[in-house]
């Protein structure tokens, strides 16, 4: 009896804990099923859901960047690439074989990308859309399926070399990196389309309703250059680099009442096509991002200064020295061995010293605040990436001699954009034009979605002293002067010539210079004004006079015909083409001082 009560209770045991372990895998059962109900639903559904779906994102078309005259000088070119599934593809070898052929790539490269385990092998990009099209053809003809074809767009440049270092280019995923490219960037754009399709069992995309409107392409920047003068600038200076063996070359040409940029030519050219593979240093735009000393060009804004102040006028004399003038310690040097001058003079036969003598007068706070409102010592505000604002520092700090090494180009730090933005002040009356490349952003239509025009940003002169500086200028390119191989027959070109030793670690070196010329023309209604640098020119000749002046004259003939600025009748301004230049008087003096006491140079950190 005891027995049979004792296995009753064991029994009873071991049903109760198979009850209990029965009951807590059903709780832990339907515990799991309520949290992937509940808690893991979103996580299921999203992944069941990527069994049979994928979301598709479109690349919108980037908008065309065109000149002043809507030709295009950055396109987009619809291409594709073409890609396999290597599962799907069941015949590999006819497979490879096509495609060798019609992408002109070795067979074994094929077969060994058809072997790959992913579903999705790229091989080739930037298909031309007829040879896809003939891809498709064969293949269906073969009965190849597997085959993938997606839209691959690619940056074109037709101009190839056109403005390469202003355009900049895009980055493989089509976004701009440099240049316009990437100034514009969020107008060039557009916006791409995210789709969500259908995807079989073969992994094959399908839409399961109508296509939306994926029309979100970018929009087209329009930029104020002129590509004609534009390739006639790239021409010439590219000639002059290397004929005057020369580092790199700068050529800007712009409509001084308005600002607008027509040409922003720089040697040596590169190809937009192959825009990356170039060194930094060639795609840089100088003409915005490098700084260097102007030397004599810089005469016309002291000559400006001078005539604001009232204490001056053009016929007012200043004694030369004969060549050389000893200020303190330091002595400054002439090319020629002038007496009197007249400011006019001055300008015309580029006197150091009577420059020296006439920031003297006027001093530092005026001959600084003048040339702050001719706005060096600050950016242009171009429409353009990298801009620098050159450096002039603060009348406070100028020593005694400063006023007077300032006055001829040296101690002061100026860009190119910043010199022509400055002589398009003298040329338009004396109101400084903020400079600028786009002159709208339209849509895919033509029609404007933003606008830009001219903008004055300050009055920096009275029109009688832009009227008196201009005259001046005038002298320059005449007999005696220093721009005489800038003369062109039938117009009065207005210019001033500069040769300026290079800063290097903060000490002026020897035999490296910078060779300027910038002007404008014709004098008394000027259509253009234009900048030439040439960074250290290394041939027999480095004055400005005498290897940037001629570029200005060759551009300047084409550029006015162009826009049909008609000649002037000034007999005084034909030119004997035949007669002997005057090397001697196209030879600016170099801004040199000498140390009287120990006779080493001067570092470039002193004036």
């Amino acid at each position: 009896m005891e027995m049979k009560n004792s296995n009753a209770k064991r029994f009873r045991a071991r049903t109760h804990v198979v009850v209990a372990l029965f009951t807590c895998l059903f709780l832990l059962v339907i515990g799991r099923a309520a949290h992937l109900a509940v808690i893991d639903r979103p996580f299921l559904a999203n992944k069941a859901l990527s069994q049979y779906s994928r979301k598709l994102v479109t690349q919108a078309m980037r908008g065309a960047v065109k000149d002043r005259m809507q030709q295009d000088m950055a396109v987009t070119l619809e291409l594709l690439s073409v890609a396999v599934d290597p599962k799907v593809i069941t015949d590999k070898a006819a497979a490879a074989k096509l495609l060798a052929s019609a992408l002109n790539l070795p067979e074994s490269y094929i077969q060994k990308r058809l072997a790959a385990k992913s579903q999705f092998v790229r091989m080739a990009r930037f298909v031309e859309p007829a040879l896809v099209d003939e891809i498709k053809a064969q293949a269906k003809e073969a009965k190849i399926k597997g085959i993938l074809f997606e839209p691959d767009p690619r940056r074109f440049y037709p101009g190839k070399t056109l403005a390469a270092q202003v355009l900049g280019y895009c980055g493989a995923n089509g976004q701009g990196l440099e240049g316009v490219e990437r100034f514009f960037n969020d107008d060039l754009s557009g916006r791409g389309t995210s789709l969500s399709v259908k995807v079989d069992a073969s992994r094959r995309s399908f839409l399961t309703s109508s296509l939306p409107n994926l029309d979100h392409s970018g929009h087209n920047v329009i930029l104020t250059i002129d590509r004609t003068i534009q390739a006639v600038a790239e021409v010439e200076i590219a000639k002059a680099v290397e004929i005057n063996e020369a580092i790199s070359g700068t050529v800007i040409v712009v409509r001084p009442q308005t600002g607008e940029i027509l040409a922003l030519a720089q040697a040596p050219l590169i190809n937009s096509n192959s825009y990356g593979d170039h060194d930094a240093g060639l795609r840089r735009l100088r003409a915005v991002t490098d700084t260097y000393e102007p030397g004599s060009t810089l005469k016309i804004f002291t000559a400006s200064a001078a005539l604001e102040s009232g204490l001056v006028t053009p016929d007012t004399v200043f004694f030369c020295e004969n060549g050389n003038y000893r200020v303190g310690r330091h002595t400054i040097h002439d090319t020629h061995h002038y007496g009197n001058l007249t400011l006019a003079e001055i300008v015309k036969v580029s006197s150091n010293i009577g420059a020296l003598k006439v920031g003297a007068l006027i001093g530092k706070k005026r001959l600084h605040d003048s040339l702050r409102s001719f706005g060096f010592g600050s950016r242009t505000g171009i429409d353009f990436g990298g801009e620098v604002g050159g450096y002039m520092a603060p009348f406070q700090y100028w020593r005694d001699i400063h006023a007077g090494t300032i006055a001829f180009g040296q101690g002061i730090s100026v860009t190119a954009m910043q010199v022509v933005a400055g002589t398009c002040a003298i040329a338009n009356g004396g109101t400084l034009m903020k400079p600028y490349l786009v002159s709208a952003v339209t849509d895919s239509e033509g029609r404007v979605i933003k606008s830009f025009g001219p903008r004055a940003v300050r009055r920096a002169m009275s029109e009688d002293t832009a009227r008196k500086v201009r005259e001046m200028m005038a002298l320059v390119t005449r007999e005696g002067g220093t721009g005489t191989m800038a003369k062109m027959v039938g117009y009065s070109v207005c210019g001033k010539t500069g040769t300026a030793q290079k800063v290097e670690n903060k000490v002026y070196a020897k035999g490296k210079y910078i060779a300027s010329f910038v002007g404008f023309v014709p004098k008394d209604k000027p259509a253009i004004a234009m900048i030439v640098i040439l960074d250290e020119p290394r041939g027999r000749q480095y004055y400005g006079g005498l290897v940037s002046a001629p570029v200005f004259k060759a551009v300047a003939e084409r550029a006015l015909p162009h826009f049909n600025v008609p000649p002037e009748i000034l007999p005084e301004t034909v030119v004997d083409e035949t007669a002997a230049v005057d090397e001697a008087a196209c030879s600016d003096p170099l801004p040199s001082i000498s140390w009287q006491d120990d006779g080493s140079e001067g570092s470039a950190d002193t004036f």
